[in-house]
């Protein structure tokens, strides 16, 4: 819970201040080494060492994503289920899916 609230008054100072323009749809499309430089670009531009050390704090209390996840019981489940409708053959294409998720979304 505290990683969480550094973390988001940090966003909230960065994005309030203007120093943090930072366009994630641009950035979630480019490779992880642009990302990587896209973000050392916006903290060259931070002065406040509150921040700064809020934010170094966070990185090294972060997880690196080295640790494997179990999966809950309920996801296994889904797991099971999905394999289930695959081998029945319970299948819909990604078209129909896109045209299914546009009449439900004029409906609302």
């Amino acid at each position: 819970m505290v990683v969480e609230r550094f973390l988001y008054s940090i966003f909230v100072y960065l994005r309030t201040d203007d120093l943090f323009t930072f366009d994630i749809q641009n950035s979630a499309m480019n490779n992880v080494d642009a990302l990587r430089n896209d973000i050392i670009n916006k903290l060259l531009t931070i002065s406040n060492k509150a921040y700064l050390s809020a934010i170094f704090e966070l990185l090294n209390s972060s997880n690196t994503g080295n640790d494997l996840v179990k999966p809950t019981q309920e996801q296994i489940l889904m797991l099971q289920l999905s394999d289930d409708d695959i081998a029945a053959g319970r299948l819909i294409s990604q078209s129909q899916l896109d045209q299914d998720d546009l009449q439900w979304l004029k409906e609302l």
